[in-house]
């Protein structure tokens, strides 16, 4: 039985000035980061007022918007970062007056300096204006008045665009925030509707992806990907499960790759297959999910003997839902997946 106990008011704007620095994970980035790397924040939430299970069972969580400024720590070669995102807080824990969130958001963000063979060959870490931006972290609150909040904060914050456009080393960056809070709206109480226990259901899932991606041997071309998953998804309780399954990867852009050797592959050589574990977070429609997996079959033997899969899939109905996800080789990017999920 779950009774959700207390809020207050109901909107939210927060201003936050956060400071880190460009983590270079490949030795060839080491140029690039010249100074600090600094971002204003602006924030607009609402509080979840427990009218509905997931508001309760996380203890009424905050979702919104965030809206970033990022000086990307070398002005002449990355530029700035405009970015603009969906986030979540989900409390960890809660009184009157404190809380401390997981933060995460998703979103997409504007690069000023990408690469240009030409004017900015320096930048070999992110080689298109638009990239999808990812953000993880810990915030805590601390309430001053029944309007201002102070904030505090560590994230860590990439962008990259998934291996489509080339170069994509990606950028990763950790920061600490602080920041203050205005809150609108009623003071009241939030609703202490009474809710019976939901354990998550056990399901099989059929997901068909697809995307594109450049490859260095011929970076004017794009190439199709395709993924196809099957899974078996078991309840860990109420806000989380386990999946194990079997994917099977089609991408052509390994072709000329392999061609670029003086080599050549089939079809059938080209097609990757390896069984997977993922641990699947739910809230409400929305499932996120992080994945692990080990190529079984792989004649190329290009990536690496493990792959990852980082996924958000929101659920339109109990069997059909939409799928966004990155596949990737530990923190390379391969490529940006769409598709659509099935589960009976």
């Amino acid at each position: 039985m779950l009774i959700n106990l207390s809020g207050f008011g109901q909107i939210g704007i927060e201003a936050t000035y956060n400071r880190g620095f460009l983590l270079p994970h490949r030795h060839s980035m080491k140029h690039l980061p010249i100074g600090p790397a600094q971002s204003i924040d602006i924030r607009i939430n609402k509080q979840a007022n427990g009218s509905k299970y997931w508001h309760q069972l996380y203890n009424t969580p905050e979702y919104g918007i965030l809206c970033k400024g990022l000086d990307l720590s070398n002005k002449k070669t990355l530029g700035y970062g405009y970015i603009i995102s969906g986030f979540v807080l989900l409390p960890l824990v809660k009184t009157e007056r404190f809380s401390w969130s997981v933060d995460m958001a998703v979103g997409v963000g504007y690069v000023t300096r990408p690469f240009d063979y030409k004017t900015n060959y320096q930048n070999i870490a992110i080689g298109s204006h638009l990239n999808a931006f990812l953000m993880l972290g810990q915030k805590v609150k601390y309430r001053l008045s029944n309007r201002l909040t102070s904030t505090a904060g560590f994230s860590y914050n990439h962008l990259s665009n998934g291996g489509t456009i080339l170069p994509n080393l990606g950028l990763n960056y950790p920061m600490i925030s602080l920041g203050i809070e205005r809150r609108f709206g009623p003071n009241d109480s939030t609703s202490k509707q009474i809710f019976k226990d939901q354990r998550i259901e056990s399901n099989w899932e059929i997901g068909i992806y697809a995307g594109f991606k450049q490859t260095s041997a011929n970076r004017g071309k794009f190439y199709p990907a395709f993924s196809l998953v099957a899974q078996r998804t078991m309840s860990l309780g109420r806000r989380s499960s386990i999946a194990i399954g079997i994917n099977s990867f089609y991408n052509s852009s390994h072709i000329p790759t392999i061609e670029a050797r003086g080599e050549s592959i089939s079809a059938i050589e080209n097609i990757q297959l390896g069984p997977h574990l993922a641990y699947q977070l739910h809230i409400d429609k929305l499932q996120v999910s992080l994945a692990m997996g080990l190529y079984i079959y792989d004649q190329l033997k290009t990536d690496g003997l493990v792959f990852n899969r980082m996924a958000l899939k929101y659920y339109l109905n109990h069997w059909l839902g939409i799928n966004l996800s990155i596949k990737t080789h530990y923190f390379k990017a391969d490529y940006i997946e769409l598709g659509t999920s099935f589960r009976f």
